[in-house]
């Protein structure tokens, strides 16, 4: 949306990749460039923005949600003679960014004691927690779609109780007032991973970039299934950038009186110089699971210091 991170990430890919106007899809959500670009509803050149983990609240639901509720028959085609599933909506790019959060109200006179209210995406709030009980103990937090929704909101109701934490540029756009500059819990480091996707059906090679992301499904979430699985990858001395696991639900096992947990496992690592060495990995980790998906194969298009 307007004013969002996305947004910001979504400009400097305009100038700094595409020299200018591009065939960047705009959407009101993460969800809804997804689906858009899936939908081959736009044209095949197009390239959608969505951010995907940040190095404090993690991955973020609604992107990696896509591509785990994607149906096989639909979403995936067979890449090359190795058949490994590639998701037709692909990674070929990331650009991260620094995230500097303001709390953000309508007018220069609110004071933090008139503040009743705090509204951001989920991601914004779980990143300021710590520092919204410092300040602002009382203030119930309500999570909307996006932090230039919350600025918008706050614009359009000219609320002194209620307060968005958004961005800089955000606040610019809706000509809101900061209180607060800085509010996330991790000033330094706190950075969003976003990937630039688009509609691939077409043949293409596998290692295409200095990254590969990819959604594995263990066979059983047993003890050791992680160590299991890093271990083609620490063998080849590949470097993992990132790796975390998503809930799926969980069955009550009678016979062991606990609960059985089936997870899936996200990750971006670097890819090995070596082709052969890469696919022998992928074939692994292929083998060791019970579903596997390649995201994308892709390059770091730049770092955004806010």
């Amino acid at each position: 949306p307007e004013g969002s991170y996305t947004h910001c990430v979504r400009d400097w890919v305009n100038q700094s990749r595409c020299g200018g106007p591009s065939k960047l899809l705009f959407g009101e959500s993460n969800g809804v460039i997804l689906t858009a670009i899936d939908s081959e509803t736009v044209q095949s050149d197009t390239i959608g923005i969505v951010p995907m983990w940040n190095s404090v609240g993690g991955l973020v639901p609604e992107s990696v949600a896509f591509w785990i509720g994607r149906d096989d028959q639909r979403a995936f085609y067979l890449q090359g003679a190795g058949g490994y599933p590639y998701s037709r909506t692909e990674v070929i790019g990331k650009v991260s960014m620094r995230i500097q959060h303001q709390l953000q109200v309508c007018h220069s006179d609110v004071h933090l004691e008139d503040i009743k209210t705090v509204m951001s995406h989920q991601q914004g709030l779980a990143q300021c927690a710590r520092n919204i009980k410092k300040y602002l103990p009382p203030a119930a937090l309500v999570p909307v779609p996006s932090t230039s929704g919350a600025a918008e909101y706050v614009r359009a109701h000219h609320d002194p109780s209620t307060a968005a934490i958004c961005s800089r540029f955000c606040a610019r756009i809706y000509g809101l007032h900061p209180l607060i500059n800085d509010l996330q819990d991790n000033p330094e480091g706190n950075y969003t991973h976003f990937y630039a996707v688009k509609s691939e059906m077409r043949i293409v090679p596998i290692i295409r970039g200095s990254k590969i992301a990819f959604l594995l499904w263990p066979q059983e979430n047993v003890p050791r299934v992680l160590e299991d699985l890093a271990g083609p990858m620490a063998r080849a001395r590949i470097d993992i950038r990132y790796i975390v696991s998503i809930g799926l639900g969980g069955t009550y096992n009678q016979a062991s009186g606990d609960i059985d947990e089936d997870v899936a496992f996200f990750v971006e690592m670097n890819t090995h110089p070596n082709r052969y060495v890469m696919e022998s990995v992928l074939v692994q980790l292929a083998l060791m699971s019970k579903k596997f998906v390649i995201l994308g194969s892709f390059d770091n298009w730049g770092v955004i210091q806010e």
